[in-house]
């Protein structure tokens, strides 16, 4: 192969020297710059994950603090009473336990679980993105029916629950990439 020094050619960074180019020499792609970005792009996912858990724990906490009886009444836009029927109903606290304590647990350990590891924890830890990917599939599927209840058994709606439904909705496709990932590590999907 010819060797020839072209004008574009940058100094070597180690000996400060222009260094020749080999003409005609086939482009190599690494693997590893796909997987940087496929990192990237979870580390983001992640991000979104833990800012929408914050906002799911600050929703439940809200909730919290009427079931506590710590505050009277509860602001609910868009359904008057509806919230405070709703989230004040013998439904939402059993056992005499108030379900948004679930509510700001189980956001606590998603932000937690979204937080938790290194950029490339599918591979080394798969059981980190699989039980965050786990736990929103459960929220999720519980906030469905939770929703669905609201509106057979009260024929209204709490704004705030309706909120956190979103939140889960929206948290749980963030986590399958994460998951996806973690099984083709494992070798359970190609």
């Amino acid at each position: 192969m010819d060797r020839e020094f072209h004008s574009t050619d940058k100094p070597s960074a180690r000996t400060g020297k222009r260094e020749p180019r080999v003409v005609g020499a086939p482009v190599l792609s690494f693997p590893a710059a796909s997987a940087n970005t496929e990192d990237r792009r979870i580390a983001r996912l992640r991000r979104a994950i833990t800012v929408l858990s914050f906002a799911g724990v600050a929703d439940s906490s809200y909730l919290l603090l009427y079931q506590a009886g710590t505050i009277r009444h509860l602001w609910c836009p868009f359904f008057g009473r509806g919230c405070e029927r709703i989230s004040g109903s013998r439904l939402a606290n059993p056992a005499g336990i108030p379900d948004a304590l679930a509510g700001v647990l189980g956001y606590a350990v998603l932000g937690r679980l979204a937080r938790l590891g290194s950029p490339g924890r599918a591979r080394w830890q798969p059981v980190l993105p699989l039980s965050l990917c786990a736990l929103a599939a459960g929220a999720a599927g519980v906030s469905a029916i939770l929703t669905w209840v609201q509106l057979r058994r009260f024929r209204t709606f709490c704004f705030w629950c309706l909120i956190s439904a979103v939140l889960t909705a929206v948290i749980f496709p963030l986590t399958l990439p994460e998951a996806r990932r973690a099984w083709r590590a494992m070798g359970v999907v190609d």
